[in-house]
């Protein structure tokens, strides 16, 4: 090798192991679980879940009549006082 040619890439390298790989594996990354939901939903422009089309009836105000709402608080007080014995 004193030929003064420059040294073989191949030749200059340090061998390696014989079980060792030449990358190690790479991890792979499991698919998130799709998410489903029961209401229909908005998308961005991103295409991302924002919020629902129909508003949530435990969250919004219920506009009723004067009858509606007298019968809605004799109903409550019926259940308040069933439960009181």
């Amino acid at each position: 090798m004193s030929n003064g040619l420059p040294i073989n890439p191949f030749l200059s390298v340090k061998p390696r192991g014989a079980d060792a790989p030449a990358k190690l594996p790479v991890q792979r990354k499991k698919a998130p679980v799709p998410i489903t939901y029961s209401t229909k939903r908005v998308l961005n422009v991103n295409g991302k879940l924002q919020a629902p089309l129909n508003p949530d009836a435990s969250r919004s105000i219920v506009i009723e009549s004067r009858e509606q709402a007298q019968a809605s608080n004799d109903k409550t007080r019926r259940i308040s006082r069933s439960g009181v014995q």
